[in-house]
């Protein structure tokens, strides 16, 4: 599965992360496309840009709060991205 994570730019007050599937994003509609970045209107109200998971290489290191708390879109373990920024997956509703 294609996971894609938003947040603002380090300088932001806004520290919300949000982490979304590919399938969400084309089903609802939840970003649209600005140049080379994925936007969605942060629950604060601001643009958050979102930037697709990536897997680097194969890995045997162990899959913990490290990764699944991550808000970089790189993953170096073993889950192979599954649980990467897990904590920040965000609840779809149809509208």
């Amino acid at each position: 599965m294609t996971y894609y994570l938003f947040r603002h730019l380090p300088s932001h007050a806004c520290k919300i992360v949000l982490r979304v599937t590919g399938t969400d994003l084309k089903t609802n509609r939840h970003a649209f496309v600005r140049g080379d970045f994925l936007v969605r209107t942060c629950e604060c109200g601001d643009d958050a840009f979102g930037q697709r998971l990536e897997h680097r290489f194969i890995s045997t290191a162990e899959c913990t709060a490290n990764c699944m708390g991550a808000y970089l879109p790189e993953c170096h373990c073993a889950c192979n991205g599954n649980n990467h920024g897990s904590f920040y997956d965000m609840e779809v509703s149809a509208h």
